[in-house]
């Protein structure tokens, strides 16, 4: 499949026609000062590279996407966990409402800068809002077992940080597409 863009080709900025026609430019009085303004405007939007980025965000833990919308007769919804940090980090996921909701897994380690899938099944029920928590916290790279590291932290009564997803249930919910395109 191919992405086109189309423009609507006139008479540039030059005078010189053929070339793409632009009109969403403000008028102003100098080229070379609305050049200048853009050049600026880039350099602040601009990304550092993704190492860079990671170093000094201050997420440790995301989840994309932060809400799962269900029809209230059921269905699944995929969501990406990434670890933003340097340290190898264990996850334990913990719902509002077991009664209608699955996920799996509940237990994961999660490398530093990479991700893992996380799968949200909805059984059917009535059409209401609940939650998934996410907690998370720092291990060794020595740790095999998940579920310890969560016993250890508890019985030493430390403060567990975490993360929610809200489950977002309607009588008509409609599958809504985000960040797909769509063959046609």
């Amino acid at each position: 499949m191919i992405v086109t863009q189309s423009r609507e080709m006139g008479e540039g900025p030059d005078g010189n026609k053929g070339e793409p026609a632009s009109k969403a430019e403000p008028k102003s009085d100098s080229h070379a000062e609305h050049k200048e303004q853009k050049a600026d405007q880039k350099a602040e939007t601009k990304l550092e590279p993704t190492s860079a980025r990671s170093e000094i965000s201050e997420v440790a833990i995301a989840v994309d996407p932060e809400v799962a919308h269900f029809p209230h007769s059921g269905g699944k919804s995929e969501h990406m966990v990434v670890n933003f940090t340097k340290q190898r980090m264990a996850i334990k996921v913990r719902c509002g409402n077991n009664a209608v909701y699955r996920v799996d897994p509940v237990y994961m380690f999660i490398e530093s800068g990479k991700c893992r899938n996380l799968i949200v099944t909805r059984l059917p029920g009535p059409a209401k809002q609940d939650k998934l928590i996410l907690q998370y916290a720092e291990c060794d790279e020595k740790m095999t077992d998940v579920k310890s590291v969560f016993k250890e932290l508890e019985a030493a009564g430390k403060k567990i940080s975490n993360i929610k997803v809200k489950l977002m249930a309607t009588a008509n919910a409609a599958k809504k597409v985000s960040r797909e395109v769509i063959d046609e």
